[in-house]
This record gives C-alpha cells, structure tokens and sequence, in this order.
C-alpha cells in the first residue's frame, strides 16, 4: 500500500478547513440568520467535504496518494471534533463511550460525504450555478435549523462557488510552495 510523499501532506487540507469554517462563520454572521440554530459540527463536515472535493479537482497529485492524503485528514479532522465534544463534556467519558462518539461522527460524515458528493456532480445539461444552489440548499437543511429565503439561497449559492474556486486555488497555492 503506497504512502504519502513527505512533499505532499494532509496539512494543506487542514489550512483549508479552517480557511472554508472561517469563511462559512463570517457568511453566516448577519442578521439573515440572528436567530438562527446551528449544528456547529455540520460546520465541520462541510468544511471537510470543500476542502477534499477542491484537493481532488486540483489532481495536483497521483489519484492513489490523493485518496491516502483525505483519509489521513478525514480521521485527524474526525478525532478532533470527537476531542472537542469529549472536551466539551462535564463528567468523565470512558472509551467504551469515545469510541462509539468516533464511530458515530464517522457514520455521520460517511452519510453527509455521500450526499454532498451526489449533488457536487453536475448532471448532463446541468449549470454549474445549479449544483451549488443543489448543495447550498442541503447544507443548510443539514447545518442550519432556520428557513432561508430565496434570496439568501441565492446569496449563499453562489458565496460556495467562489469558496470552492478560492480553495481549490489555495491548495494549488500551498502545492506549488511545497514543490520549491
């Protein structure tokens, strides 16, 4: 089984998330959604979705050490949000309950990965503009307990595809230095 190259780690990626979950809070930071509830680790998995989709799309790299990279991330960015919610916790909490906390966000990242994927791909006669408006709307429903306007649809819809451009473009970014 091929491992990463030292050039090429997992931690753009992380760059990336915290890149996309910043970009994502300020966008959500407005009176459109005062009032609204958030599933703060749907933030989490969103982001990790941007940033593994543009890394993908960027095929800066062989597809094999691309599919060892995301996994590396995905279980590092898993076990963080795991630590932050054991963190988060009043009372003790043994592995036994760690453990199915990890399976579970896992489970739940398997499942949001999987719809996210489905709507990123752009059907035959499809715009491009479509499919954001596709993910938009299912990120919201996901992440976001609060009915959003037509118009915030539009305005968060076409915030993703900037947001995808930039990351795919600060991956390539992050890439190319690495290479110097």
């Amino acid at each position: 089984m091929p491992t990463p190259s030292n050039e090429y780690t997992f931690q753009p990626l992380i760059a990336a998330h915290d890149f996309i979950s910043s970009r994502l809070l300020n966008f959500f930071n407005n009176d459109d959604f005062a009032d609204a509830t958030f599933v703060v680790n749907e933030f989490d998995v969103f982001a990790m979705f941007i940033a593994s989709l543009a890394l993908l799309n960027s095929k800066e790299q062989p597809e094999e050490e691309l599919g060892l990279v995301i996994e590396d991330f995905h279980a590092t960015m898993i076990s963080a949000i795991v630590g932050r919610i054991v963190a988060g916790q009043t009372e003790q909490v043994t592995a036994d309950k760690k453990e199915a906390l990890t399976a579970m966000i896992k489970k739940i990242f398997e499942d949001r990965f999987r719809q996210y994927f489905h709507i990123f791909k752009v059907k035959e006669g499809e715009q491009e503009e479509q499919m954001y408006s596709r993910l938009a709307d299912a990120f919201l429903e996901n992440g976001v307990k609060e009915h959003s306007s037509p118009q915030t649809l539009a305005r968060f819809s076409s915030f993703l595809g900037e947001l995808f451009h930039e990351t795919k473009a600060l991956l390539r970014d992050a890439s190319q230095q690495s290479a110097r």
